[in-house]
């Protein structure tokens, strides 16, 4: 009989963020699973904040990004970088 060895769990998983160019927020995630040292990471729309697309991020990288605990943290810190008009 084999014994699989229990997963570890990971601080990232569930965590929000934001990715940036130039200076300006690219895309807002949330990480969703790990694979060995890649995360999927699922992207949310500008537009209504629904979930698009997932990408992968590598964990030295997600390291590197603003990261936060909730979407509600992550939503107030884009509230602050958004130009105001008028």
């Amino acid at each position: 009989m084999t014994t699989r060895k229990k997963p570890e769990p990971d601080g990232l998983i569930g965590m929000f963020g934001h990715t940036f160019e130039d200076g300006e927020i690219q895309y807002q995630f949330q990480v969703v699973r790990r694979s060995e040292d890649v995360y999927i990471c699922q992207l949310f729309s500008w537009i209504d904040g629904d979930p698009t697309d997932c990408i992968t991020i590598s964990r030295s990288r997600l390291l590197d990004l603003v990261l936060y605990q909730t979407a509600e943290d992550m939503n107030r810190a884009f509230e602050k970088r958004r130009p105001r008009h008028g």
